[in-house]
């Protein structure tokens, strides 16, 4: 679910495999529904804190999906809450999705990718006799590790870590 193909990816895409959801048949995340709720019925929530925004109190695939996706890059962790859920979690009518950020270690870590859908690299459909156009390319790397140097927090039991991510998509 998470192939470049028009958007963004994203780490909350991987709900649609979960049991209980389904996207009418589509396969957009967008679409998602969790144990026959409604569409826009989940929550979302990003390091303890709710993703709900705006006007429509919109939260969930929404928000965490479409709005503010995160790369599989800089996610720790996805769960789908489906049930027996704690009251913190009061703005749901189905489930809530809890995502985790990455954060730094005692080692440098670091990565860089690309993704490169383009006209050149498509085999032609069958039964078409040309390739369609597709133009589609997301970049970007993350790094982490210890922040060193800063005198009371870099030595024994006090330590700092950074984690920083980019990810850019164009057409």
């Amino acid at each position: 679910p998470l192939v470049v193909q028009g958007n963004n990816r994203s780490a909350a895409n991987f709900i649609v495999l979960a049991p209980g959801v389904t996207t009418g048949g589509g396969g957009n995340p967008f679409d998602a529904r969790v144990n026959g709720g409604m569409q826009m019925g989940d929550e979302a929530v990003l390091d303890g804190v709710t993703m709900q925004q705006g006007l429509m109190s919109q939260s969930g695939m929404v928000s965490i999906g479409n709005d503010y996706p995160m790369t599989p890059e800089v996610t720790a962790e996805v769960t789908l809450l489906t049930s027996n859920y704690e009251p913190q979690y009061g703005s749901t009518t189905s489930g809530v999705i809890t995502a985790v950020t990455k954060s730094g270690t005692s080692a440098f870590h670091g990565e860089l990718h690309e993704y490169l859908r383009n006209t050149r690299l498509n085999a032609r459909q069958w039964g078409i006799d040309f390739v369609p156009k597709d133009q589609e390319n997301e970049f970007g790397g993350s790094i982490g590790g210890p922040v060193k140097g800063v005198p009371g927090l870099s030595r024994g039991q006090n330590k700092l870590f950074f984690f920083v991510g980019f990810d850019e998509w164009y057409i």
